[in-house]
């Protein structure tokens, strides 16, 4: 936190002469990198949800999004990560997003074979900074 202060130098007939005001306060916010935030997994993040066969597809996953020990270092975007950290391109990605970035709901895309698959979610910030959710199974 910081103060600024603001001097006039006048002649001194002027009411105002050599008068002070002081602004503030005000906080220096310094960029989102490594040494100045940290991200924390949400107490409320879901590992793993059972499906069969057949149940609804539609809102199948909710991702909680991590949170920032700087409010101004939020969360850009959210992308689907294959279990290795790799993003996960193409039409073999079983998740379809719900909302605008940042991403926190899910769809499947389809219930009606039996198969497992696990999945991370990455968190893109400000700075190029990234965090990578632990695994997901479904």
């Amino acid at each position: 936190m910081f103060y600024l202060k603001v001097s006039a130098d006048g002649v001194n007939s002027s009411p105002h002469a050599d008068s002070t005001q002081w602004f503030g306060p005000y906080d220096l916010r310094v960029g989102c990198y490594t040494g100045s935030v940290t991200y924390s997994d949400s107490p409320s993040f879901i590992p793993a949800i059972n499906l069969k066969v057949g149940d609804s597809a539609l809102n199948a996953y909710t991702f909680y999004m991590p949170t920032s020990t700087l409010p101004w270092c939020a969360i850009i975007s959210n992308t689907i990560a294959k279990s290795t950290g790799e993003i996960w391109l193409g039409e073999d990605n079983p998740l379809i997003a719900k909302t605008l970035q940042p991403y926190s709901r899910f769809d499947l895309k389809t219930t009606n074979f039996a198969t497992k698959f696990s999945f991370k979610i990455q968190s893109n910030y400000p700075g190029s900074m990234k965090h990578l959710s632990p695994l997901v199974t479904v």
